[in-house]
């Protein structure tokens, strides 16, 4: 019994991720609406159901058997898709969850590592790949150099137009000299 209290139960990324696929492969996707019933009313969400399903199980709390039985009566669905979904959760799911100790968890190394399995590692390196061949060597771009000189035209300059104004009738804004 002191064993069970000094090991924890780590849901990875992927065994989340696998939830998430059971949750919408089965259609048990919840709207705002019925979640938020549900928080007043202090019932859990499906994927938290089925994650704390997941977790007993590796525990060590509930057997095969129960699973489905489990399923059927929190989350409320008919008797051969909660047999499905125990199936999948034991495939899925359960392979994916980590179970580590709390002296193991004390250790900076170890505990970077488990972090790295868990969520991925952040600073993954991508190996370069060459994109020229090998033979080809190295050469600077032929760039022809070309000056501006700033030439006359052969096109004689003109002169600017300007059209006189069109006496419309007196200044609406200007005052009459009368």
């Amino acid at each position: 019994m002191a064993e069970k209290n000094n090991v924890r139960i780590l849901l990875t990324d992927r065994a989340t991720s696998a939830l998430d696929e059971i949750i919408t492969k089965f259609r048990l996707e919840e709207n705002p609406d019925d979640m938020i019933a549900k928080l007043e009313s202090k019932q859990a969400e499906n994927h938290v159901i089925l994650a704390l399903i997941a977790k007993s199980y590796v525990a060590g709390d509930i057997s095969k058997e129960q699973i489905p039985s489990l399923v059927q009566e929190k989350i409320s669905v008919q008797d051969k898709v909660a047999n499905q979904i125990s199936k999948d959760i034991l495939d899925t799911v359960i392979p994916e969850i980590e179970k580590v100790s709390e002296k193991d968890l004390q250790d900076p190394v170890f505990s970077n590592k488990l972090a790295n399995k868990l969520f991925g590692d952040p600073l993954e390196v991508i190996e370069e790949v060459e994109i020229l061949p090998e033979n080809i060597s190295e050469k600077k771009p032929i760039v022809e150099e070309k000056t501006f000189v700033e030439e006359k035209s052969s096109l004689p300059k003109t002169k600017p137009i300007i059209q006189p104004k069109q006496n419309r009738g007196p200044d609406r804004y200007r005052e009459s000299l009368e």
